[in-house]
């Protein structure tokens, strides 16, 4: 079945405006918002549907709710990001004339304050997540090393004492009732059950 002549008049104008040099930066930066927002989903929607079950308690529509709630905040935040460092590096390239790297770290930086700034769990998380992947890129360069370089620890023996050293303090605050503010409801709920 053929497509209605004004579908195929209107994709043959959407298509010529697609291949038209000059909106590439604008295209770029809608783009990478869907991107961002469609990626947030994929990531956010299985973890938080995982996690609610396991840990949060409530009623089946409280829980429910919970999950479309942490789904839509990450993929917000990751469109918010992805249309920022887009937009700003664009905007960089248009007014110098061609892009250098110090766009890339200025755009995503001004883009990590303005979306990441605010203090919340999805925030909180994905800055976790971020700096996990720092520290394991780290330790798998230095992998080849050994565990330790006069007298003191490498950080590949670190990486080793990191998690369990960062779990056994974070747990006897806990069951200390040491800043029990400061701990992560996720923590909380994970202990209490």
């Amino acid at each position: 079945m053929a497509a209605p002549p004004q579908l195929r008049a209107l994709l043959v104008v959407v298509n010529a405006l697609l291949r038209k040099r000059r909106y590439h930066a604008a295209l770029a930066v809608l783009k990478g918002f869907r991107n961002g927002a469609v990626y947030g989903a994929k990531i956010r929607a299985p973890h938080a549907l995982v996690m609610t079950f396991l840990f949060r308690n409530g009623s089946l529509q409280e829980k429910l709710w919970a999950i479309l709630q942490a789904t839509y905040i990450h993929s917000w935040n990751l469109a918010r990001f992805v249309f920022t460092y887009k937009g700003l590096r664009a905007l960089q390239s248009c007014i110098q004339g061609k892009t250098y790297p110090a766009h890339a770290f200025l755009a995503a930086f001004l883009g990590g304050i303005l979306v990441f700034g605010e203090n919340n769990n999805i925030n909180s998380q994905m800055r976790q997540a971020k700096l996990f992947k720092r520290v394991n890129h780290f330790s798998k360069i230095t992998e080849a090393g050994s565990h330790r370089v006069g007298g003191h620890l490498t950080p590949k023996a670190c990486f080793y004492v990191r998690p369990p050293f960062g779990w056994a303090r974070g747990l006897f605050r806990y069951s200390q009732n040491w800043h029990s503010d400061r701990i992560s409801p996720g923590t909380v709920n994970c202990q209490s059950g």
